[in-house]
């Protein structure tokens, strides 16, 4: 109820744009990463058609490709989420965020928590 006394209704959809802005390329490079392992890993050889480490295995690289690509805009949209008031982030567009994160912490910080999100996306979902 503070939150919503505070930040108002837009406050409940911050970040919002950020995650749907993000799901467009997302699935896209999925979908073209995991036609592209399939071809070169499955199709390319006959004896492999039916298994499933291969197609398992194809589909792990994919969502790899996916997830480092559009990783940067997962970040962002976090960062919109949690600003508030209160906070040291007081940024309200994606790609004015991403920039002033790029000039202030460099690559790192537009991947700033990768590994353990990949492990754990890859791990349980």
């Amino acid at each position: 109820m503070k939150f919503y006394q505070t930040q108002g209704l837009s406050g409940l959809f911050k970040g919002n744009s950020a995650a749907l802005i993000r799901i467009f390329p997302f699935s896209a490079v999925e979908f073209f990463s995991f036609e592209f392992f399939k071809n070169n890993l499955i199709r390319a050889y006959p004896e492999r058609a039916n298994s499933l480490f291969y197609t398992v295995m194809c589909g792990g690289l994919a969502g790899f490709n996916a997830i480092t690509i559009t990783f940067p805009l997962d970040v962002v949209r976090t960062r919109l989420a949690c600003n508030t008031l209160n906070s040291d982030i007081q940024e309200t567009k994606i790609f004015k965020a991403m920039l002033n994160l790029y000039q202030s912490q460099g690559i790192r910080g537009l991947y700033k928590g990768y590994s353990i999100v990949f492990v754990v996306r890859e791990i349980f979902l």
